[in-house]
């Protein structure tokens, strides 16, 4: 009986508590309590707190919580008034799984939430008061509750939004998420996983994600493996560079192990890069294993479409590469890439840690374009004057370096019809600086040149300067170049050597020398950049030069030729033609021994010019068409592009020419005068024919511009000569008359048919004989100098 009684008594108490339980259900609304559950919620957190929406609850056979129109207020110092927006939330868990500290998740949903998290510039963020008697505080009787398994059954977020502004670091981050769901999340349990969501980085830019996977994960998300992932990236702002990714990739944080197994990365355009990769201890010295296939990958427009600097990476890469460590060595060998209808093939070593780290290894090209590769590599391409210019580049050289500096040494190339040795090294990546020692066997310089009237984006004067003087003034070089066979403005140079270095704003090529037609180059050239101007400045010395050749390629007429010694101290600013020349100063000094003058016979035009006045006929010039000299000497100023000189003198076997004069630069024009005097006592080029015209002078006038340039002959001075040489006969005949009658000796005889001449001439026909002689010599002079 009292067994009986127990159980019917035990029974009737569970009926009791079920119906208590079921009435409290079904009596108790929590939307009763929603302003006790704000101000506790206040008064824990000091936040701000609304719900405007339903709460919802359940207790048996599962816990479950939901709730909408529900924020959570920012705390005083933040942009935006609340942490949290909540449109409707929910979340349930087993009951009696929480009585074995079992905690099993069944769903989570999340719709319409915005979360926005935010640390300011001093530090300060508006989550990390909300851990308050959190992790640190144990309550009596709570037990040891932080090793309950946790399992999440299902995760749903749709139509919402996370954010977080980084003032400190300057970076904000954002997600716009359409649709994130999941399966069971637990203790290493594959978990299929779907995402869809939109992110916008001030880092990378935005761009779209989309995937799914079967994702295994713990409960601390230090271990994240991904057997089957699918994914693509969407640049928002260039959708054509959508990116595919697929393959099994682990992370092991704890054990610091990554690896990704068949993997495969394809864009649109069929680019791709597969492979495999693993690395352990990847935090410090890295153990690295591996092999990729690269297929056309446009990394400079992935660079850019996922808004990452894109400066010095190629357009299109193909190759391969084998990576395997030893020790604390990252080797790649082999390392292979296709570019530019070329290859480049090679080893690198790199050594850890990543923070320190150094390398080395070398490259060989083989034959490819480089004009190409400048272009792949999303550089511009100069302008070139020949097309066998940037055509073909080859060679190999070894490097080593680190984070901060790289030593190409040897080097050798093949570039174009060059060939260079030698080694270059360049620190401080930042601010780079140059140094270097080169050998080049020949090269044509003016085939590197822009092509005459090439577009420079039609740029002012003004604009070329300024980038040409922040160019000069960024440079940082210090180095020697040794050119056997040198090609440069026309010219013919062999060992051209030359000391560079630049620093401070200043560019010195300092000593310059080079063998120059027979005779030797001296000189030094500076260019100093400073804010937008740029200056330069040339002392240069020409000794034992062959002129006639170097005229020739300079300008393309041999004017003068000879032996020339000269000295040029210039100096000038600017960078086109037309501002150098204005802007040109400085001064010279010639000297130009045994030559001749090109284009004019002076003896020769003297001879036809006498023979016709004297009616007999001319004989054809065998001599060349040229003034020969014994020595040609003059000094020049130059102002403003304008070049002046005074003094220069020619001596020539029968004649001495002087001139002076000025030759405008700038408009490249000139007004010259030549005064050319005959000294028959001196033998040659018919020297003695000329007996009569001794101590004349002939001006001529040379001016105009220098593709038309004009002679003229000004023949004033040399009829008053010839008057005054007539007045002095004269006066020595009447001296001897006068000699005669007096009986004293000196007395000569006048010739007779001068005599007879003078008793027949009336004195009124004097003047006319003489002025028909004047204008007989003028017309044959011009006529006999044929320039």
């Amino acid at each position: 009986m009292r067994i009986k009684t127990l159980f019917k008594l035990v029974i009737g108490l569970v009926i009791i508590a079920v119906i208590a339980v079921g009435a409290f259900i079904t009596f108790f609304d929590p939307n009763d309590y929603k302003q006790q559950i704000v101000e506790q919620v206040q008064e824990e957190t000091g936040r701000s707190v609304t719900i405007d929406g339903k709460l919802g609850w359940e207790l048996y056979p599962r816990i479950a919580i939901s709730a909408e129109g529900v924020t959570l207020g920012n705390p005083e110092g933040f942009s935006a008034p609340n942490m949290l927006q909540v449109k409707h939330a929910s979340f349930s868990a087993a009951l009696v799984p929480l009585l074995r500290q079992e905690i099993i998740v069944e769903s989570v949903s999340l719709d319409g939430a915005t979360i926005a998290l935010e640390r300011l510039a001093n530090g300060k963020d508006n989550w990390s008061d909300l851990q308050k008697g959190g992790d640190d505080e144990r309550h009596e009787g709570d037990g040891d509750r932080g090793d309950a398994d946790i399992m999440v059954k299902r995760i749903e977020i749709s139509d919402s939004s996370f954010s977080f502004n980084d003032a400190q670091a300057k970076e904000k981050l954002s997600l716009q998420i359409n649709k994130v769901t999941t399966g069971m999340l637990g203790a290493r349990r594959p978990v299929p996983v779907e995402l869809d969501l939109v992110m916008d980085s001030s880092r990378v830019g935005q761009y779209e994600l989309k995937g799914k996977s079967t994702l295994t994960v713990d409960e601390k998300f230090s271990y994240i493996n991904a057997p089957d992932l699918q994914l693509t990236l969407t640049p928002m702002q260039h959708p054509e560079q959508q990116v595919s990714i697929s393959g099994n990739i682990g992370l092991d944080q704890e054990r610091k192990q990554f690896v990704m197994r068949d993997f495969e990365i394809t864009s649109p355009d069929g680019a791709s890069v597969k492979g495999e990769l693993q690395a352990a201890d990847y935090s410090s010295k890295p153990q690295v294993e591996g092999q990729l296939d690269i297929d056309s990958l446009s990394i400079a427009s992935l660079a850019k479409a996922f808004g990452a600097d894109a400066s010095g990476l190629p357009e299109k890469v193909s190759g391969n590469m084998v990576i395997k460590t030893a020790g604390d060595t990252v080797n790649i060998n082999p390392l292979s890439i296709k570019a530019a209808g070329g290859s480049i093939d090679g080893n690198l070593a790199l050594k850890t840690p990543i923070d320190k780290a150094t390398y080395s290894g070398s490259f060989k090209i083989a034959p490819l374009n480089p004009g190409k590769l400048m272009r792949e590599l999303g550089m511009e391409a100069p302008q070139v004057s020949s097309d066998k210019a940037l055509s073909n580049l080859a060679g190999s050289f070894s490097f080593s370096g680190d984070m901060d500096h790289v030593q190409l040494k040897p080097l050798n190339i093949k570039l174009d019809s060059s060939t260079i040795n030698g080694d270059v090294r360049i620190t401080r990546f930042s601010n780079p600086h140059f140094a270097f020692n080169l050998a080049v066997d020949k090269i044509n310089l003016d085939h590197y040149l822009p092509p005459t009237g090439a577009d420079d984006k039609k740029e002012s004067a003004a604009v070329k300067e300024a980038k040409a003087a922040k160019t000069v003034s960024g440079l940082r070089l210090d180095g020697s170049v040794k050119i056997n066979s040198l090609h440069a403005s026309g010219l013919n140079m062999s060992n051209f050597k030359a000391n560079i270095l630049s620093a401070g704003g200043e560019t010195r090529l300092s000593p310059l020398s080079a063998g120059l037609y027979g005779g030797s180059y001296n000189g030094n050239i500076v260019l100093r950049g400073k804010g937008k101007r740029l200056t330069w400045s040339a002392n240069e010395r020409l000794k034992g030069v062959n002129l006639g050749p170097l005229l020739k390629d300079l300008v393309g007429q041999e004017r003068i030729d000879g032996k020339a010694d000269i000295t040029l101290k210039l100096n000038g600013s600017g960078v086109g033609k037309q501002q150098m020349m204005s802007s040109l100063g400085g001064n010279t000094t010639s000297v130009v021994r045994n030559g001749s003058v090109k284009g004019v016979n002076l003896a020769a035009a003297l001879r036809e010019a006498k023979a016709k006045l004297n009616n007999k006929p001319v004989a054809k010039a065998k001599e060349q068409r040229q003034t020969d000299f014994a020595e040609l000497t003059g000094t020049a100023t130059i102002k403003s592009g304008i070049v002046t000189n005074n003094d220069l003198v020619l001596k020539s076997p029968f004649l001495r020419v002087t001139g002076k004069g000025k030759i405008n630069l700038p408009s490249s024009s000139v007004n010259y005068l030549l005064t050319t005097k005959v000294a028959s006592t001196v033998k040659g080029q018919g020297g003695a024919e000329f007996s009569d015209l001794e101590g004349l002078t002939i001006p001529i006038r040379v001016k105009g511009p220098f593709d038309n340039l004009s002679y003229s002959i000004d023949l004033e001075e040399l009829l008053k000569e010839r008057a005054k040489q007539e007045l002095e006969k004269e006066k020595d005949k009447l001296k001897g008359k006068l000699l005669e009658k007096l009986g004293l000796p000196g007395a000569e005889e006048a010739p007779a048919d001068a005599a007879a001449t003078d008793q027949a001439a009336p004195a009124a026909e004097k003047p006319k004989k003489k002025k028909s002689l004047e204008d007989q010599l003028k017309d044959e002079l011009f006529k006999g100098l044929k320039f």
